[in-house]
């Protein structure tokens, strides 16, 4: 899909959420063309990002669940 000309192109989402629940929603919202700029823990990350079938591998629930969204880890206990 073309995010550019999507019913919520333009549209900046920042999503804080691991489970299903929260990461379906930004999904579509990506889908639908809008900018998903997702946090993660630092250190760890999303816990599904490392639930592959193989070792080291990206799990395809993570794949499917966050395809279109950008992640990033922010420490709010550091000021730098």
């Amino acid at each position: 899909m073309d995010t550019n000309s999507g019913a919520l192109s333009g549209l900046k989402i920042v999503a804080c959420s691991t489970a299903q629940a929260g990461t379906v929603p930004y999904m579509l919202m990506a889908d639908l063309g809008a900018e998903v700029i997702k946090i993660e823990t630092p250190g760890k990350g999303d816990m599904n990002r490392n639930s592959g079938f193989l070792m080291g591998s990206t799990g395809s629930f993570f794949e499917t669940n966050n395809r279109g969204v950008k992640s990033l880890t922010l420490n709010l206990k550091s000021e730098r």
